[in-house]
């Protein structure tokens, strides 16, 4: 083999080196999508859930309105039990402005850099649910529970 070849040959072998870091860097964005993903496919099956549940009610069931958001619906019952508190939950906000409108959560799930705070529980003689989903301590997502 000659200079030339072994240069050549050389060249060859080194030249994958910047596209490993490349793949280093597709397979930590693809880690990424996957965990977001698992994180979707977790709110989709409690929002199925959910959305069974009231497809099984009968119809005709009426609501009354719900109180002001940070006023609780009664003086026993959890602030995430009224609907307007819900409705006041915005993307970007803090977790901690989560937590002075709806109340610490029923249970918390750390996924990555994603973070859901569920609040499950009976309202009435129904068993709902609701959460928040967080992305950079702000939040991105929020499913309301069916009232």
């Amino acid at each position: 083999m000659t200079y030339q070849h072994a240069a050549a040959v050389l060249l060859l072998c080194l030249a994958p080196l910047p596209s490993i870091a490349q793949q280093s860097d597709v397979i930590d964005s693809m880690q990424k999508e996957i965990e977001l993903l698992k994180h979707t496919v977790a709110e989709q099956h409690l929002r199925i859930e959910r959305l069974e549940r009231e497809a099984s009610k009968p119809s005709g069931v009426s609501t009354a309105p719900a109180p002001s958001p940070r006023q609780p619906a009664s003086p026993t019952q959890p602030l995430w039990h009224n609907k307007a508190a819900w409705l006041s939950i915005t993307k970007g906000m803090s977790e901690d402005q989560v937590v002075s409108r709806l109340g610490r959560p029923t249970s918390v799930e750390v996924l990555g850099s994603f973070k859901t705070l569920f609040y499950r529980g009976n309202v009435g003689s129904e068993r709902v649910s609701g959460n928040v989903g967080i992305l950079d301590y702000r939040v991105w997502k929020v499913e309301i529970p069916v009232f």
